[in-house]
């Protein structure tokens, strides 16, 4: 099922749980995104950190609209979803989809 993340503030985040082990991620937004997949750990760096830039983020997609990709979760760590909308003043409106595969 797609999901909707509402109003997402500009340079704010929000985090997804992916809740399988190999799934396929689908994002789509009205704003440019970054997007990266992070462990528990890394997510909740950033969540605590002033600035993102504070924390060593590896995006996985940067200033995108759209987004798909296969995930393999590499251990048995939480992992999520995190997107982040840079825009100022602009709020971001997000839909994913988050599909398991066998």
């Amino acid at each position: 099922m797609i999901q909707f993340a509402r109003d997402v503030d500009g340079y704010d985040a929000r985090k997804v749980q992916i809740p399988y082990k190999h799934a396929f991620v689908e994002v789509a937004s009205n704003r440019r995104l970054d997007i990266a997949i992070v462990s528990y750990e890394e997510a909740s760096r950033f969540e605590e950190a002033e600035s993102g830039d504070e924390v060593d983020i590896e995006w996985d997609a940067t200033e995108t609209e759209q987004w798909e990709f296969e995930f393999i979760r590499p251990d048995d760590r939480k992992y999520f979803l995190l997107f982040w909308n840079a825009n100022d003043n602009k709020t971001a409106f997000v839909a994913y989809k988050i599909t398991a595969l066998a």
